[in-house]
């Protein structure tokens, strides 16, 4: 029996060990040179119903009794309080970095890992920084129920196991820094109000920017063109709580060998998901249970005794399942695929088509909107199983143990409608640095000497030098004492949540009577050929943007990670026997659990950290 029991022991560590050694495929060397290297925007934790360890202490002699006659069982209620710790490599998992910057398009000196402050609401010349540590807390009553079935039945060694944890969860992003506050004195105009964009940058006229950094990563703040609020990935700074069903276990099981020494015994597990499904609303959004997955699987329970006395015995006992998490449909938040991570909180423009030509539609959104879609999410693999030595003597016993938990990666597929229903029925493209209006200067040929007419822009109230002519197939202009704004059609496609990209400029047509030119650089007559983006930024307002497509969302992005995770664990306890059979027990125990991806980066490193001291009372029957 002793061989058999090893043997499954072996098998057990070795499946852990294989979910561990698909996750360990990136060296710690290369965490140093992207933090932001492989960030999903969504966490799968453990749930917090998946805990053999918890479900194993203390209870175990009152099961897997043999040579009954009828039917047995036994029930427990346990109270177990949960923290995580480590919060700078949980910041890591949800961020990249506990410390996250910003830094605005004007700031010459800004890093490759400052998040474009302009995305948020701040001024182009703005700074600052938020760091998180975050923390999640558990409060869990965990109901079990054991009933032996041979009395019902008449087959010896069948049983029924039952088990469903209800939970108060805590998610805190804990900033510990007030109201972040990071605006600067220079963030201010010479009369002391908070500075504005520049007329045409976020809309037509001037508006004001953000204040706080909290202000403008709640989703809430709105500015310029922007009409709607951020429909994912929000940033809630206040604690949030969550109650219910962690899930329902149903197990049903039978011991192929069963006397007072040993037994070995196979179960089929069902996984009732009772939980929330997760839906990406908000980054650090507390969840319950396993996501609303349900799950069919098959386990193993064993125990050898190992030495025996008296009054005393040390046995060694085994318990664990594997399960396959069937597909459920939830809503998720997407990067996209050429613009990297954070790129679902870039800003984009909506244009209107009369279905040849496309004009600004005088709305921003975040991406946020057009990036939440409704997927299809399965995770083929997911094991939980514990080894523990339990001692004996008399009414008293202490278990000390290891318990090994893994899932594999998510597998997302995009279904064919999109959370926000009429999204793909508006076109957007992505703003990045790009105005949204422009200045409409005419163009004229202004004689040269003796060489050919140059094309030359005026600026506002400028008069036509003397002989000009209007270029050809235009009609006579006229001077002009004010600036028409029109729409800018520019887009970006290749910027990134980091730095504003280019566009294609186009090219002026010969017969063309003005152009389209970003902010008010141009003082003077300027010849066309001497319009360029570092001294104007000048575009063809006809140019057609690129808009984006359901294909340009990056399915990775939104599939969490693979996680490993190592606990240790002890409970002490002592049993009154009781000549009815009631055998009433209570104890004391706690676990320590540790990530297990430690040849990761900090973006991979998703399991919990996290301690837990529980409470648990026992009755049989």
């Amino acid at each position: 029996m002793r061989r058999i029991l090893y043997t499954l022991i072996s098998v057990s560590v070795l499946l852990a060990g294989s979910l561990h050694a698909k996750t360990c495929t990136t060296k710690k060397d290369d965490c140093s040179t992207d933090v932001f290297k492989n960030l999903r925007t969504i966490l799968h934790p453990r749930s917090q119903g998946a805990n053999t360890a918890r479900e194993l202490i203390g209870w175990q002699w009152e099961l897997n009794k043999p040579e009954q006659c009828e039917n047995y069982g036994a029930g427990y209620l346990t109270f177990e309080y949960q923290r995580t710790f480590k919060s700078k490599q949980l910041a890591q998992g949800l961020f990249g970095t506990p410390v996250v910057s910003f830094a605005g398009s004007a700031v010459t000196d800004r890093t490759p890992r400052e998040l474009l402050a302009d995305n948020f609401g701040f001024a182009p010349d703005f700074r600052g920084h938020i760091t998180f540590k975050p923390r999640i807390e558990n409060y869990i009553v965990d109901l079990g129920f054991y009933l032996g079935l041979e009395g019902l039945t008449q087959t010896q060694g069948l049983y029924l196991r039952l088990h469903a944890p209800f939970v108060h969860t805590r998610w805190n992003l804990d900033t510990n820094c007030g109201n972040c506050v990071s605006i600067k004195t220079s963030d201010f105009t010479s009369t002391g109000a908070l500075k504005k964009f520049d007329p045409c940058y976020m809309g037509e006229d001037s508006v004001n920017t953000a204040e706080t950094i909290k202000q403008a990563l709640s989703g809430r703040f709105l500015f310029g063109d922007m009409q709607t609020p951020w429909c994912s990935g929000k940033f809630n700074f206040t604690r949030a709580t969550r109650n219910g069903l962690a899930d329902i276990d149903v197990i049903l099981g039978y011991n192929i060998i069963n006397d007072d020494c040993y037994h070995l015994g196979l179960y089929g597990q069902a996984v009732l998901p009772t939980g929330k499904k997760q839906k990406s609303v908000f980054v650090f959004d507390p969840t319950i249970g396993n996501g609303k997955f349900f799950e069919l699987g098959a386990g193993l329970s064993a125990h050898t005794v190992l030495w025996s006395g008296e009054d005393s015995n040390v046995a060694l006992f085994l318990e664990g399942n594997v399960t396959h998490m069937f597909r459920t449909r939830q809503c998720r938040l997407f990067d996209f695929n050429d613009n990297g991570p954070f790129s679902r909180y870039m800003l984009l423009k909506e244009f209107n088509t009369n279905g040849t030509s496309f004009t600004y539609a005088n709305n921003l959104i975040s991406a946020t909107c057009f990036a939440t879609r409704e997927v299809d999410v399965s995770v083929a693999i997911k094991a939980d199983f514990s080894l523990k030595l339990a001692y004996r003597w008399c009414g008293l016993g202490i278990d000390l143990g290891y318990n090994g938990y893994g899932h594999s990666h998510e597998s997302i597929e995009l279904r064919c409608t999109s959370c926000p229903s009429d999204i793909d029925k508006r076109r957007f493209g992505i703003k990045g640095t790009e105005n949204t209006c422009c200045f409409n200067f005419p163009i004229a040929e202004v004689p040269q000497g003796q060489g050919a007419p140059v094309p030359t822009i005026f600026p506002v109230g400028a008069a036509f030098p003397e002989g000009s002519v209007a270029p050809l197939n235009c009609a006579d202009l006229e001077p002009v004492s004010e600036v028409e704004v029109l729409a800018n059609n520019g887009v970006q496609t290749n910027a990134t949540a980091f730095k504003g990209g280019t566009r294609p400029l186009g090219t002026v047509p010969s017969d063309a009577c003005d152009v389209c030119i970003n902010g008010t650089a141009v003082t003077r007559p300027t010849p066309v050929s001497q319009l360029t983006p570092a001294n104007g930024f000048f575009i063809n307002n006809g140019l057609q943007p690129q808009l984006l497509t359901v294909n340009d969302l990056n399915i990775r992005s939104a599939e969490a990670h693979s996680v490993v995770t190592h606990k240790l664990f002890a409970h002490i306890c002592y049993t009154w026997m009781d000549e009815c059979g009631w055998n009433p027990q209570v104890g004391l125990g706690g676990e320590i659990e540790f990530d297990g991806n430690h040849l990761r980066c900090g973006p991979e490193r998703t399991g919990l950290n996290q301690w837990g001291v529980w409470v648990k009372g026992c009755i049989s029957f």
